[in-house]
């Protein structure tokens, strides 16, 4: 009984410090309608505030059944400033698989995770994704 109630114990601490380390979110605008190439790869966006950081998340889905290499323009204007930046994403994407950036990220998905500049307000940021042949 008592190495039960050890394992509950250990269990639910471990529980606990988990959850105190996952990332705080607040979403401007959540994900977008998907984007779809002529590929069959779809993107998809979201502007949120990753612990006090404000940014562009990408979602790109290869539904193809081959792997491929995907690239594609992301154009991030700034609707009260008027100000843009522009930015090239290219990447190996394996067949059928989603990549998904989130404020967690790890490397292999880091890549679809844009900082907006200072200044930018993440209310008012639009962004436009175009595929690259």
């Amino acid at each position: 009984m008592r190495k039960i109630l050890m394992g509950l114990v250990l269990f639910f601490a471990a529980t606990i410090s988990v959850n105190a380390q996952l990332s705080s979110e607040k979403i401007y605008k959540d994900w977008s309608n998907h984007i779809e190439s002529k590929n069959i790869v779809d993107v998809s966006y979201r502007i949120l505030n990753c612990n006090g950081i404000d940014q562009v998340h990408f979602l790109v889905f290869n539904e193809n059944m081959i792997d491929q290499q995907v690239t594609f323009t992301v154009e991030i204007n700034d609707e009260a400033s008027k100000a843009k930046i522009v930015k090239e994403i290219t990447f190996a994407a394996a067949k059928a698989t989603i990549y998904k950036a989130n404020c967690d990220t790890n490397s292999k998905t880091a890549h679809l995770k844009l900082t907006l500049p200072k200044g930018y307000n993440p209310k008012t940021t639009s962004v436009k994704v175009t595929f690259k042949p």
